[in-house]
């Protein structure tokens, strides 16, 4: 990304990115991760773009139309951060404020909010936000009550609850069943080790807010906290797992822990979103689902799944409410193993119940520099009543 001078902005556009409409101030907001660029004491820092646009004005001038977008740029330093740089972005709304968390590296991740009107507005606008460490993901239909986790141990999950009626957030630790941390193997085809980094993203890496309101009386007829990250092999599983936590959004207790597992493969770098469909609506409460899958014969693969729980309490994820779908096939794993580990879903729309996922294929390539390349792909997908069937999921 280029200023007006044709310059690169604060080292250029480097990757992790994120759109959300909210219907409240009618904007698109995107939220852009700047590289990093080396800082004087040696470390580095690097700058976040919010950017606002009106589909009215997108429609008429163009999305890349002058005056189009109205945005904000924050670096390290506006956070306090010292020369440490920031990645791994996500985005929430809520009925008050827009949330935005992102990772202080090797640290972890804080939480930023934001008054929606002021981003409408194109003014000043006022921020307040956590001390680093506390997430990687944020709960994204926050409602009136943001949520995000981080891992305490191999045993424990801290979760953090920020309500919009105070400046004040709080956490508490929750106990459950342990999970291997560590021992990420599942080579690939040529023996690389795909899943490189899995051990420093010991984290919650997907978050997700399920909840439905009981018709005309108020209160919730269930109000759920769903949290998943990456876990290693253990005597349960041969190749490494997603760890899926349900919890009770008011009292934190444990409603189920699962391994979402393959005995012929891998599953890893999870991430989860809830549809925002009214309470009453047949496919209303679902919850998406991206991961990457692979080791073995396959290289790292993307998917996206389907917990098809509807608008019911106390059901159990089990195989015949849970689909899985691979969703390109890659031929290659990058120099040092690499296959990625950014994938986001999104609600799609109040109106349909589906979900949009970005994902990304990594595919050998004889006309790029380094021999291969990433191919990145949007995936909108739902219940079948709404697309067609999807095809069967690896085996």
């Amino acid at each position: 990304m280029k200023d007006d001078t044709g310059n690169v902005i604060a080292g250029g556009l480097c990757c992790d990115q994120v759109v959300r409409y909210v219907p409240a101030i009618d904007r698109f907001v995107w939220f852009l991760q700047f590289d990093k660029v080396s800082a004087k004491g040696g470390g580095f820092i690097n700058m976040v773009r919010i950017a606002v646009a009106s589909p009215t004005d997108i429609r008429s001038k163009g999305i890349d139309g002058a005056g189009v977008w109205t945005y904000w740029d924050m670096t390290s330093a506006t956070f306090g951060l010292g020369e440490n740089w920031m990645d791994y972005p996500d985005m929430a709304v809520g009925a008050n404020f827009l949330y935005f968390s992102i990772n202080k590296v090797d640290t972890g991740g804080f939480v930023v909010r934001i008054p929606p009107a002021e981003l409408r507005a194109g003014t000043t606008i006022h921020m307040n936000y956590t001390a680093p460490g506390i997430c990687a993901k944020i709960t994204r239909n926050a409602a009136t009550e943001a949520f995000c986790g981080i891992l305490g141990s191999a045993s424990s999950l801290i979760v953090y609850s920020w309500k919009e009626d105070t400046n004040v957030y709080s956490w508490r630790t929750v106990p459950l069943a342990s999970w291997n941390g560590s021992d990420f193997t599942a080579p690939d085809p040529d023996g690389k080790a795909w899943i490189l980094g899995a051990a420093n993203l010991f984290n919650v890496q997907a978050a997700a807010r399920r909840y439905s309101h009981k018709p005309l009386v108020g209160g919730y007829q269930f109000n759920e906290l769903w949290f998943a990250w990456n876990a290693g092999r253990d005597a349960s599983s041969p190749y490494p797992s997603v760890e899926l936590v349900r919890l009770d959004a008011d009292t934190l207790n444990v409603i189920q822990q699962i391994k979402i597992r393959n005995n012929e493969y891998a599953f890893a770098y999870p991430d989860l979103a809830a549809n925002e469909l009214g309470a009453g609506n047949a496919a209303g409460s679902d919850v998406g689902f991206t991961f990457l899958w692979g080791g073995n014969k396959f290289y790292g693969n993307r998917g996206v799944g389907l917990f098809r729980l509807g608008n019911l309490s106390n059901v159990l994820v089990r195989e015949d409410n849970l689909e899985l779908v691979s969703v390109g096939s890659s031929d290659f794993s990058p120099r040092g193993g690499r296959a990625g580990d950014y994938l986001t879903v999104n609600p799609h729309s109040p109106s349909d119940g589906a979900f949009s996922a970005f994902v990304y294929r990594v595919l050998q390539d004889s006309a790029e520099p380094a021999g291969w390349r990433w191919d990145c792909r949007a995936v909108r997908f739902g219940r079948g009543s709404t697309f067609a069937p999807p095809p069967p999921p690896p085996r």
